[in-house]
């Protein structure tokens, strides 16, 4: 942004162009407002068959969070679906280590909120996007990821359960007043309800 002429392909038109001549099946832009419509709309019009993007701003250390969870499950052949639930999890997770602290004044600088920010854009109907062999050690792999998601599951109700009861009312209403969380695969007839509900 602080660049005169910036190149074209940091822009969501040039890269989304690139990103189709590349083949690219999927696109992670990790950054704050990159779940805007405005910067999706460019992908999907090329045809990138999903993407995900940040509503709104984010956290450095979530969005690290964020994706490494998601990359791992995803190079073991996880659904979509699947792989942004465990990014998600594990920036909840994060989020909910020291409730009652400012972000600012944690290890890892994540608020309560980020986990919710993370958006899916999904026209292509096949939730699987990077495929793996039907191997015993990739369904092996894929177990030990989902294990390790069911886990983190179980973690995140354990540390509401040790919260004082205000402090997890505060987390709770701080989460429900902020976001508003719409899950679900939109075709073009839908879109006009959410750009209503937008």
């Amino acid at each position: 942004e602080a660049v005169t002429k910036p190149s074209t392909w940091t822009r969501a038109d040039g890269l989304a162009v690139r990103l189709r001549a590349a083949g690219a099946r999927l696109a992670v832009i990790n950054a704050c407002n990159s779940g805007h419509w405005a910067f999706m709309h460019p992908l999907m019009a090329q045809g990138v068959p999903a993407a995900v993007g940040v509503q709104g701003t984010v956290m450095n250390d979530a969005a690290l969070a964020f994706a490494a969870a998601l990359y791992r499950a995803l190079a073991v052949g996880l659904s979509l679906d699947e792989a942004v639930a465990q990014g998600r999890m594990a920036v909840l997770g994060i989020g909910l280590r020291e409730a009652g602290t400012h972000p600012s004044r944690r290890k890892l600088f994540v608020s309560a909120n980020d986990w919710l920010r993370f958006m899916v854009y999904m026209p292509s109907g096949d939730a699987v996007l990077f495929p793996r062999p039907p191997t015993s050690a990739n369904a092996h792999a894929q177990r030990d990821v989902r294990r390790r998601h069911a886990l983190a599951i179980d973690a995140v109700y354990d540390t509401i359960a040790r919260l004082a009861p205000a402090q997890r009312a505060e987390v709770l209403s701080r989460m429900a007043r902020s976001q508003v969380f719409i899950l679900g695969r939109f075709d073009p007839s839908h879109k006009a309800t959410l750009d209503a509900l937008r």
